[in-house]
């Protein structure tokens, strides 16, 4: 994006960080003194985001200093994974060896990132701990009545293996385990039959059991069209093989079109890229069949016409700011959460689709998502959350994740850019959309940056400097900037 000035800004933060010292965010604006630290890490946050951002930094900039931070926060990180079975500890604390029942995609989705660090550093180790964890989980000891084909659910226990429960779904708490299986493939060449294998059964599962495709007529008097509009879902049991499926189209679940994008076209499989757009499709017609344009965090779909409700286009001001189903009602269908929370997966699997299939739909449908993103939620510092996407007007939550900046924006921002820069061919993109080389490292571009002194680098963040200082002992100066870092 060239963005020089800002990349130093965050260059300055990234070199001064101390990876030994953690605290904990709820204290941080309370009256105590100083913030209370935390002394354990979410494992997996700190990864995908973190590692990866690091790791991807170095991939784009060819600045050594990101490369540096990495091996030094994975160095830091390698001891979690010393348990029985190698699986890390979620919250990882030094010392402790305990794992326990553990969410899949937190011990699924770390391949990638270590994976790459191996790669650049020529340093196996890295590799060595999370292939450590495929293996277990490519084994044949996951053997249960309850299972369903080769998916897994969302909760699972390494050391008692037989200890399923949960959701079998492509969402949340198991959605980038799945992801990270194809991806991974990619990474490595395509010469790892492992994780192809692995892919391969886990989406024949899938389909068998969690997908499901509704045929919706015309109902509305009006149209003129008779063509029979296709919604497809991915939805997920909330048991074993005899639970019913539940005909869910959530946000969280929309990534899988991309995912199944990419592997039709690394395994050349026309049927799954069928699947893909197909799906892509679905998730954004959610956006489409509401008043603000914006996708609910997750909707059940009426297998029955008792159930149904249609509705009409939406109009704003006499304008139409996204092309509704004209043709054909949607099918009857219910909100169960009807917030927007800036989420990437929908407008991801958009990018994928017009970066694999080259229709131009996809641009169009992806630029009236992201003018109803604009319009719907741009603030003066930021995108807001939206309360209900079926509400006019907008009830804004004063709140935007991290992952707004991370990964929506850079979608939305690629969608629309030059399709050779950060190429499907040449880059693999982790969890959080952080980029990674694919084969031989060249640098995007390399940075003019001004010189930095090495000893300075992990001397401690301005928070972390400041959250070790004694309210108490400081003068009446130092307590106004102090009031002013932490909000107090």
């Amino acid at each position: 994006m060239d963005l020089p000035k800002e990349y130093e800004y965050a260059r300055d933060h990234v070199r001064s960080i101390d990876w030994s010292k953690t605290l904990n965010i709820q204290t941080i604006k309370s009256q105590r003194s100083p913030p209370s630290s935390d002394p354990t890490i979410p494992f997996f946050e700190t990864v995908i985001r973190y590692l990866g951002g690091l790791i991807s930094a170095y991939e784009l900039s060819n600045d050594k200093l990101m490369l540096e931070r990495a091996e030094d926060l994975a160095d830091w990180l390698l001891p979690a994974f010393g348990t029985d079975l190698g699986f890390p500890i979620p919250r990882y604390k030094i010392g402790s060896q305990y794992v326990g029942r553990v969410c899949l995609a937190e011990m699924g989705s770390l391949l990638l990132e270590f994976t790459r660090l191996s790669q650049i550093t020529q340093k196996p180790q890295y590799f060595f701990y999370v292939q450590r964890i495929t293996d277990h989980l490519d084994s044949d000891q996951w053997s249960s009545e309850d299972r369903i084909g080769s998916l897994f659910p969302t909760i699972i226990h390494p050391d008692n293996p037989t200890d399923l429960w949960g959701y079998y779904t492509f969402g949340g708490m198991a959605d980038s385990y799945y992801e990270y299986l194809i991806k991974q493939y990619q990474l490595l060449g395509l010469q790892s039959p492992q994780y192809s294998k692995m892919y391969t059964s886990i989406l024949k599962s899938a389909k068998e059991n969690l997908k499901k495709t509704f045929q919706l007529e015309p109902t509305n008097q009006t149209q003129t069209s008779t063509t029979p509009k296709i919604i497809t879902i991915l939805g997920d049991r909330s048991g074993g093989k005899d639970s019913n499926l539940v005909n869910s189209l959530d946000h969280l679940t929309c990534f899988s079109g991309a995912m199944i994008g990419l592997g039709a076209r690394l395994l050349d499989n026309i049927e799954d890229l069928d699947l893909a757009v197909s799906y892509t499709d679905s998730c954004v017609w959610a956006y489409e069949s509401t008043k603000t344009g914006l996708g609910p965090e997750r909707m059940i779909v009426f297998d029955d016409e008792d159930g149904a409700e249609y509705w009409e286009p939406v109009k704003h001001e006499g304008e139409v700011y996204r092309r509704l189903i004209k043709e054909n009602g949607p099918p009857g269908s219910i909100i169960l959460d009807s917030k927007y929370a800036g989420r990437p997966e929908t407008i991801e699997s958009v990018l994928y689709m017009w970066r694999i299939t080259g229709d131009k739909v996809w641009q169009d449908r992806g630029w009236r998502m992201f003018t109803s993103w604009v319009e719907g939620c741009l603030t003066e510092f930021g995108f807001a959350d939206i309360v209900d996407v079926n509400h006019l007007p907008y009830q804004r939550s004063d709140k935007q994740e991290s992952y707004v900046l991370a990964e929506t924006l850079k979608y939305y921002y690629l969608l629309f850019d030059d399709p050779h820069s950060i190429s499907l061919d040449d880059y693999v993109f982790n969890t959080e959309a952080h980029p990674f080389k694919l084969g031989n490292r060249k640098a995007l571009r390399n940075y003019d940056l001004k010189e930095y002194k090495d000893e300075e680098i992990g001397k401690g963040s301005v928070l972390q400097v400041w959250a070790g200082l004694v309210y108490e002992d400081l003068d009446e100066q130092e307590k106004e900037i102090y009031r002013e870092v932490f909000g107090v």
